[in-house]
């Protein structure tokens, strides 16, 4: 057999691969992990948030930052501006091995704790260089908490919560609500579409509805007593497979 003969079936062999590789979809690739970015829009201008928060079943405390588990210490990944770990002065890098005394070696030890904790109390919080700050915790609305918790155990997602300036708040608040201050139910991620990143997700709680809009994609309303107490975790699931469903498939189909 000559060189020639034996170089026809590996172009034949080469052509054919190249024609599958041609038939490959054009989104072919792994879409994980899926970004979520919540922000909280907090309540309408007209009403007394922490009055609506103080009337729940549900308490949800919030530190303002994000943690991972580096070795046996937790190290401090983000802090959120304006928060009580803010204003506690923690910072990124900085590593916790103690709360109240207590050992902590994981971040999900840390986020039990502080998940356990009432709004307002304080944590004497020990740091790897032998130094310890106190940390007030304070309040975010228990819904918004329960869907990050709830997203982050999930696979293929990656969550955080987001910061929102008081002026792209009122921004944001403006096209969440009709006119006459009636929540549009129907179309709130029409008017978003564009403000945001895609996988963003708002939420604005009213004296008796909450709204949730994932821009482009979805609208969300339900009353505020179907996602209390406990009908908190059940309805979270509910209403995050409602709110995100559609761009999650889109995401799988199109990564």
């Amino acid at each position: 057999m000559t060189p020639l003969d034996l170089a026809r079936p590996l172009r034949r062999l080469l052509a054919a691969l190249a024609l599958i590789a041609c038939a490959t979809p054009a989104h072919a690739g792994d879409p994980c992990p899926i970004e979520f970015a919540f922000h909280d829009l907090g309540a309408p201008s007209w009403l007394d948030r922490e009055a609506l928060l103080t009337g729940l079943t549900s308490r949800d405390s919030w530190a303002g930052m994000s943690f991972s588990t580096d070795g046996d210490r937790v190290r401090i990944d983000a802090v959120s501006a304006g928060s009580p770990a803010a204003e506690s002065r923690f910072r990124v890098g900085q590593r916790i091995t103690t709360v109240d005394g207590a050992r902590v070696e994981t971040h999900q030890a840390l986020g039990r704790i502080l998940r356990a904790t009432p709004p307002g109390q304080t944590l004497a919080i020990g740091l790897a260089d032998n130094t310890s700050t106190s940390l007030t915790l304070g309040r975010q609305d228990p819904v918004l908490g329960a869907l990050i918790d709830y997203v982050a155990r999930l696979e293929c997602t990656h969550v955080r919560r987001a910061d929102l300036t008081p002026a792209r708040v009122t921004e944001l608040q403006a096209k969440v609500f009709h006119k006459n201050r009636r929540f549009r139910c129907d179309d709130a991620h029409k008017a978003l579409a564009g403000t945001l990143e895609a996988g963003d997700i708002v939420m604005v709680r009213g004296s008796k509805r909450i709204l949730l809009a994932n821009p482009g994609w979805a609208t969300v309303c339900l009353r505020a007593a179907d996602v209390d107490g406990a009908k908190l975790e059940a309805g979270v699931k509910r209403l995050f497979a409602a709110i995100a469903e559609r761009y999650i498939n889109d995401r799988h189909a199109n990564p």
